[in-house]
């Protein structure tokens, strides 16, 4: 009868283990189908947006691959190419700033609209963010950057609330950096990534 129950016992767990893992293997899954859905991927380790990799990528080949989606000015000047281009939920701009303006230096997005992927599945999909920075920018309001290695993720919220893997970011740009992960000040003001937690927690 023990033997029995030991084996029933041994049954039901590894049951639940195996199912674990499958509803874990669904949920990447789905996020890795929602994010390639919107175009985003994974190319050679470095985030990418159509294939679109900054400064790999010519300026030409940006081009050619968001031309469905331009909007009619692409503006060229002495120092700066850049386009203008809309998917159905977000508006975006990639520009060259270097290298004799022949390669894509960085795909930004913003406005972004019901569709795109929330924080929550970029943050499944690429990992944890190297750092992490919130600064407020009006009273109770709070803007809260994720830094990647070639991407910075920006969402708001209130000083009171939570950083939710739900939230929509305002903003987004793949950018070419040749530091481990990009940065625009000191790391002084940046924290490590606790995981989606209260904005006080970070600040």
């Amino acid at each position: 009868m023990r033997k029995f129950t030991r084996l029933c016992c041994w049954q039901f767990c590894l049951t639940l283990v195996i199912l674990t893992g499958m509803m874990t293997f669904s949920r990447v899954r789905s996020t890795e189908n929602m994010l390639q859905a919107a175009g985003f991927d994974d190319c050679a380790g470095s985030p990418c947006f159509m294939d679109i990799v900054p400064q790999e990528t010519s300026l030409q080949e940006t081009i050619r691959r968001l031309r469905p989606y331009l909007r009619p000015t692409v503006l060229v000047s002495q120092d700066l190419s850049e386009g203008i281009f809309e998917v159905g939920f977000a508006k975006g701009r990639f520009g060259a700033l270097s290298n004799g303006y022949t390669e894509t230096d960085y795909v930004d997005f913003e406005d972004l609209q019901e569709g795109f992927p929330t924080l929550g599945e970029f943050v499944l999909f690429y990992g944890e963010p190297c750092y992490i920075r919130v600064w407020e920018f009006a009273r109770g309001v709070v803007r809260t950057t994720l830094f990647y290695p070639g991407l910075v993720i920006t969402a708001v919220g209130s000083s009171a609330g939570d950083l939710r893997p739900q939230q929509r970011p305002e903003s987004l740009s793949l950018i070419r950096v040749t530091n481990v992960c990009y940065s625009q000040s000191s790391r002084i003001e940046h924290s490590d990534w606790r995981g989606f937690a209260s904005i006080q927690s970070y600040r």
